[in-house]
């Protein structure tokens, strides 16, 4: 193609040169050496010219014969596709009934997940106000075994005291007796002592009764306290016993069979969830192959965009407004000629590399069988000397005999005669 444009070139020279020396006025002084020498370019120019028409009609059958290939080649691509586009459309409408199938089912399973989520939230609200209402309860109740245990502790602090009074109050009541006996003692020794001593006896006899009357008194309040004391701390325990075996009770009756079931039936719901949004995540992907689509379309009209833009810019200049539409198509040639000749050259080489590898092929298959035909040759033969080998003596000297025999009978073959016969052998 080099070739062919630079022929050209030079036949539109002297084709402008030939224009050239006839728009020019006649000269009266030429010398015939000059004609002789412009005589024989001219010749030589024609010369070049038919070889140049003559390249071009070979170049343009060679291009006939490709482009009739290359249409055999699309017609067959084309075929090819519509088959691949009828098989893709019917694919598309199974797959969108399928769709559709899937969406209505999807459709009700969210209407009966959404059901059940109604019913457990349902279930929970009623179930919160339970444990709303015990754990109020549970509060009253901590109060009132609050108040219990300051009730309890005020008791103790009392019981304490009145324990320690009683004791002072014993020893007193004691003391007391031990002076009595002390006293009755010594009366008993002094009959006829003064009445003094009888009074004094008496007053403290009677001072004994009162101290014992209010020892027992005493007593009674005590117990009576630690009565209450012990009444406390056993409803406080029958409290608590109580309120543990109702909390147990209600989680066992109520709770345990919603509570239990809700994280089966919460990860029985993240399942179809998953399910569910795997089409949707594969369905966005699609959404982005199409995106990038459209980006691909949108970058090429912007592209035609800016060629027109480069083009209006171009012709607000009056010195290139006429050829701005050219300069610019011009530099998208320039541009777009490399990356051409570049996939031509990768298609060339794609094209001959399978070639070379298929020349390969067939050849080393060639190679391979040859030798493996020879290889069985050869072991034939080596069994063949063995089994000759092995053979006696007098059949070797009987076998040489005949063969003088066909010797002498048969004239010595020629060489072609031989050649067939290995031929026929093989």
């Amino acid at each position: 193609m080099v070739r062919i444009i630079k022929w050209t070139l030079l036949l539109v020279a002297a084709c402008a040169a030939a224009a050239r020396a006839q728009d020019q006025p006649p000269q009266t002084c030429v010398e015939p050496s000059v004609v002789t020498d412009f005589e024989a370019k001219i010749q030589a120019l024609e010369a070049s010219n038919a070889d140049v028409h003559t390249r071009l009609d070979a170049a343009s059958k060679a291009w006939a014969g490709e482009k009739k290939e290359l249409e055999s080649k699309l017609e067959k691509e084309q075929a090819g596709h519509r088959s691949t586009v009828t098989l893709l459309r019917n694919t598309k409408a199974n797959s969108d009934k399928t769709v559709a199938l899937l969406e209505k089912k999807l459709e009700d399973a969210d209407a009966r997940h959404k059901e059940q989520l109604s019913a457990l939230d349902s279930q929970v609200q009623s179930l919160e106000a339970t444990v709303d209402s015990l754990k109020s309860d549970l509060a009253k109740q901590k109060e009132i075994v609050s108040v219990r245990d300051s009730e309890v502790s005020d008791a103790r602090a009392k019981l304490l005291k009145f324990t320690d009074k009683v004791k002072s109050l014993e020893k007193d009541v004691q003391l007391s007796r031990k002076n009595n006996e002390a006293l009755r003692s010594e009366l008993e020794q002094k009959e006829t002592e003064i009445s003094l001593s009888a009074l004094l006896s008496s007053y403290y006899d009677e001072g004994v009764v009162v101290a014992g009357s209010t020892v027992a008194l005493l007593r009674e309040r005590a117990e009576q306290s630690s009565g209450t004391i012990n009444k406390v701390v056993d409803s406080f325990e029958t409290t608590k016993k109580t309120v543990v075996e109702t909390t147990d009770k209600f989680y066992a009756e109520n709770l345990a069979a919603t509570v239990d079931p809700i994280l089966a039936d919460i990860r029985e719901a993240a399942d179809p969830h998953v399910k569910k949004y795997l089409p949707i995540v594969q369905q966005e992907a699609e959404k982005a192959k199409t995106e990038a689509i459209k980006l691909s379309q949108e970058g090429l009209q912007r592209a035609k965009s800016a060629r027109l833009e480069a083009i209006a810019l171009l012709e607000q200049n009056e010195n290139v407004a006429t050829y701005a539409q050219k300069i610019v198509d011009g530099v998208l040639i320039a541009v777009a000629i490399p990356l051409v000749l570049f996939q031509i050259r990768f298609l060339l080489r794609v094209v001959w590399w399978l070639l070379s590898t298929a020349i390969c092929v067939m050849t080393f298959g060639c190679c391979c069988s040859s030798k493996r035909s020879k290889l069985k040759r050869k072991t034939n033969s080596r069994k063949t000397v063995t089994a000759t080998a092995a053979a006696p003596a007098a059949s070797t000297t009987a076998a040489t005999s005949t063969l003088k025999k066909n010797n002498q009978s048969n004239p010595p073959l020629s060489s072609a005669n031989k050649r067939n016969g290995k031929k026929n052998a093989r």
